[in-house]
């Protein structure tokens, strides 16, 4: 239950640092009139980093990105404080898909009941077992820290400057992309590849799955920030009355 709680609490934070949501979740690009899209192009033109904390860095700058962004800001949250499990940056085996583990399924100790899934990115994110995954299948990355690994001193996401919209929109003139607003929402459903977005809520089969500890007590993890829920509403409501097909 503990791990469980710290992810949902990291997955919050993550959603408070990256406001503009996901570069490539439909809701979030319609709402943000394309600003979110163009923030993680932005960050993806101009930053490379394969560490994710020092990426992670970059990725608070910029306010957005995919699920890689959001996953590497997760993991530098979580890499930030001792934790009694290890903390795994994964990529999925079947999707292009990239999240955190809090827990190894590899070793019989955790396995997949007791490994718990941080995947901010989705639209309507909570905190759950790999055993209560809506399909997943990680494959670990070189980037892991044991049980009881030390707070990692790099690993400080604060003070960070952040991108104003009017550095968003000098680099999009730099291309000759609109500003952000319906010209670029415009250019984007007639240039990008919108095969590419998604419309992912969750990546838990069922986010209502309840969660018992020593305590016989059973707890829903399904409990997301009601800025969020208003957030992700309005989202998806602009979206829904959008002249786009995506």
């Amino acid at each position: 239950m503990d791990n469980l709680k710290i992810a949902e609490t990291t997955i919050r934070q993550v959603r408070r640092m990256l406001p503009y949501g996901g570069g490539n979740q439909k809701p979030d690009v319609t709402y943000t009139e394309g600003e979110s899209w163009a923030r993680r192009s932005m960050l993806r033109d101009e930053t490379y980093c394969q560490n994710p904390i020092q990426h992670a860095k970059e990725v608070v700058r910029y306010q957005a990105g995919n699920c890689a962004e959001h996953a590497n800001v997760s993991y530098a949250l979580l890499a930030g404080r001792q934790l009694n499990a290890p903390l795994l940056r994964a990529s999925d085996g079947d999707d292009d898909h990239a999240y955190v583990l809090i827990g190894d399924p590899r070793d019989p100790y955790w396995g997949d009941r007791d490994t718990v899934v941080v995947d901010a990115w989705v639209t309507h994110p909570s905190a759950f077992t790999l055993a209560e995954a809506d399909d997943l299948h990680p494959n670990m990355t070189p980037f892991q820290r044991s049980r009881y690994s030390p707070p990692d001193p790099d690993a400080n996401l604060r003070n960070v400057r952040h991108v104003t919209t009017e550095e968003v929109n000098q680099y999009l003139s730099e291309y000759s992309r609109p500003d952000v607003g319906p010209a670029l929402l415009d250019h984007i459903d007639q240039y990008v590849d919108t095969n590419k977005f998604f419309n992912t809520k969750t990546s838990a089969d069922d986010p209502s799955t309840r969660y018992g500890d020593s305590s016989f007590t059973s707890k829903s993890m399904d409990r997301i920030a009601e800025s969020t829920v208003d957030r992700q509403r309005e989202a998806r409501y602009e979206w829904n009355n959008s002249p786009y097909s995506w």
